[in-house]
């Protein structure tokens, strides 16, 4: 139907995988239900033992501290709600001890803040920083998501580095043991650090933990000092804590590896999205390319936004075209390029996040425009827009495309769901009796052209019987069977004449008691007529009569008069017809006094069977004896 010629596409979906960039492609994203998701907070540990990461306790000063979107809160020993103590930017982990408190901070790193002044005292710049502790010791623990377990002073200057092998959820310290570390992971495994050294530990020496004093914390809010409250520091209901809906990160990035068009210098024309976008979250899409080959390039740096504390990927930050806001649709306005990368960044408000299904590019480029006059691409602008402006009706054009692709499905009824199945007989012309099962309504619709070509027929008539109700009939023409014959036309042997007499009673040549009464028709007519247009439809005695008829009736033509006949088992002379009314069995034995030598028994031979014919002896031949 178009002029555009056929393109090709790559797919990013969970049927033909994802594929994230090895390195830090799923940052704070996790693939659910095979779709790009933030990924919930929630922690394998227990809540009385590991407290809250954004939440902190200073026995010191006898306060809360409470880390969230706007900066850190306070809540004072005389307090009755959290009050705002300083505004660093987003806050995602919170540790204290003594009078020092540790706060990690999106795009900054770790800052530590003198309690009582509120004065900086240090910093650590760390980029994927995910869980802080102030040490026993006087140090500082930072873990990060590629597992390295960074030790720095108060002042921030790194002492050592450990790498654990994976992504740090949480850090804790046992009373007893002032120089050793537990380093919690995602998956619930425990990593114990001391003395520069990594050993593997039990989950159960989190039961050495003291007890945290939070004594209630859901994804809704926390309870402390005998008061509520939500993760942003308000007053809260005990009765709004409940379980509450997952809770999420404010933000999550999806890094693709290189997709490679396997053509040089490439124009990739097409990007869209089918995603699902609640309330308070956000898809941002951007695609970049590349002619060079993908291994040894060199990570770029992100550069100064609310997204520098995410890997930028492998092509420079101001080479990504990015898809504005909303827009599931866009042609692409890219340098050519053999291999495109993929960034999707999603954002929510911590309940809730977005769902990205699938993301298709469509390359090369290839559009209307080439069968335009030249005039229309004379120069690279105007090109430029015209693709663009023909691409708006080639999208259009390629859905009638696809959805006429698609019909041969839209008529397989193999193919249809159940509810489908009445739109499709309806294009066809058919109906379903409410007894028809799934299977025999998808018979009939494919055996429909069959039955259409053969409808009006005896034969069309027995084969609905069998696809639509799975009934086995017989239909029975009486018109050939009327015993007329016409002279040049008749043969000895196969029929017998009847005379005009003996159709009806006729004044003058009709017998009483030989002809019957018929007071309606042409009597010349009654050789020609006899049976004309009338059929006898045989079926098994169990069947549904009602259905049978009405069945019958619609499949016969309008001027035909259709009998619906049930036949019980057993012999009718001169019309026979077997598994309909006949059924082959042996006679019962005659008994005396009830039964009438050749017409209701038959004597059956003794104990001493069959035997050969001997002259003399009484014989019954094929009862008693055999010739040989």
């Amino acid at each position: 139907m178009t002029c555009v010629e056929t393109m090709t596409f790559r797919l990013l979906d969970d049927r033909v995988g994802w594929d994230p960039l090895p390195a830090g492609g799923l940052d704070g994203v996790v693939i659910s239900g095979g779709a790009l998701t933030l990924g919930p907070t929630h922690g394998p540990t227990a809540p009385d033992r590991v407290g809250p990461p954004t939440l902190a306790w200073m026995c010191e000063g006898c306060s809360w501290w409470l880390g969230t979107q706007h900066g850190i809160l306070r809540l004072g020993p005389c307090d009755d709600s959290f009050t705002r103590w300083a505004d660093p930017g987003p806050v995602r982990a919170l540790a204290a001890r003594g009078s020092r408190l540790a706060a990690l901070v999106d795009g900054l790193g770790v800052l530590v803040f003198d309690a009582p002044s509120g004065h900086l005292t240090g910093s650590f710049a760390s980029a994927r920083a995910t869980a802080i502790s102030l040490t026993p010791w006087g140090a500082i623990l930072v873990g990060d998501a590629d597992g390295l377990l960074h030790e720095v002073d108060l002042s921030g200057l790194p002492c050592s580095e450990l790498d654990t092998g994976s992504p740090i959820s949480a850090v804790a310290h046992e009373p007893e043991h002032s120089c050793r570390a537990l380093v919690m992971h995602p998956s619930g495994a425990v990593t114990v650090a001391a003395a520069g050294v990594l050993t593997a530990g039990d989950p159960s020496l989190l039961e050495g933990l003291a007890t945290n004093p939070v004594t209630a914390a859901t994804p809704l809010g926390f309870c402390v000092r005998g008061s509520c409250f939500d993760w942003d520091g308000a007053p809260l209901d005990p009765t709004g804590l409940g379980p509450g809906p997952a809770r999420y990160p404010l933000r999550g990035q999806y890094l693709s590896a290189p997709l490679d068009s396997g053509l040089p210098r490439c124009r990739w024309h097409r990007l869209r999205i089918d995603a699902e976008i609640p309330p308070g979250a956000t898809v941002e899409v951007a695609i970049a390319t590349t002619d060079g080959p993908p291994q040894g390039r060199v990570a770029q740096l992100a550069a100064a936004s609310p997204w520098n504390s995410f890997p930028a990927g492998d092509p420079h930050p101001d080479d990504w075209f990015e898809v504005s806001s909303g827009v599931v649709d866009v042609t692409l306005s890219l340098p050519p390029g053999r291999h495109a990368y993929v960034r999707v960044r999603l954002t929510g408000d911590g309940t809730a996040t977005p769902q990205v299904h699938q993301i298709r590019v469509d390359l090369p480029r290839r559009t209307s425009l080439d069968e335009l006059p030249a005039v229309f691409a004379g120069d690279v602008d105007a090109r430029d827009f015209s693709e663009r402006f023909v691409t708006l009706f080639d999208a259009q054009l390629e859905e009638v495309d696809e959805t006429v692709g698609r019909l041969p499905a839209l008529l397989d009824a193999a193919a249809l769901p159940d509810d489908a199945l009445t739109w499709l007989a309806g294009l066809l012309g058919l109906g379903f009796e409410a007894v028809m099962t799934v299977a025999q309504r998808r018979a009939l619709i494919a055996a429909a052209p069959d039955l259409y070509r053969r409808r009006g027929t005896p034969s069309g008539l027995v084969r609905t019987l069998a696809v639509a109700l799975g009934i086995t009939a017989i239909v029975d023409e009486l018109g050939p069977q009327r015993p007329w014959g016409a002279a040049g036309d008749a043969r000895l042997g196969t029929l017998r004449l009847f005379g005009r007499s003996r159709a009806r009673v006729r004044l003058g040549t009709s017998q009483l008691g030989r002809a019957p009464l018929i007071s309606s028709g042409n009597p010349d007519d009654d050789a020609r007529l006899a049976g004309a247009n009338r059929i006898v439809v045989s079926v098994p005695p169990n069947s549904d009569r009602g259905l049978v008829e009405r069945v019958v009736r619609s499949q016969t033509p309008a001027h035909v008069v259709a009998t619906v006949q049930m036949r019980a088992p057993g012999f009718v002379l001169t019309d026979l017809r077997l598994g309909i009314d006949t059924v082959i069995a042996g006679p019962a034995p005659a008994v005396l006094g009830t039964v009438r030598l050749g017409r209701l028994g038959v004597l059956r031979p003794g104990r001493a069977g069959k035997s050969l014919a001997v002259v003399g002896r009484p014989l019954i031949v094929g009862s008693t004896t055999r010739l040989e």
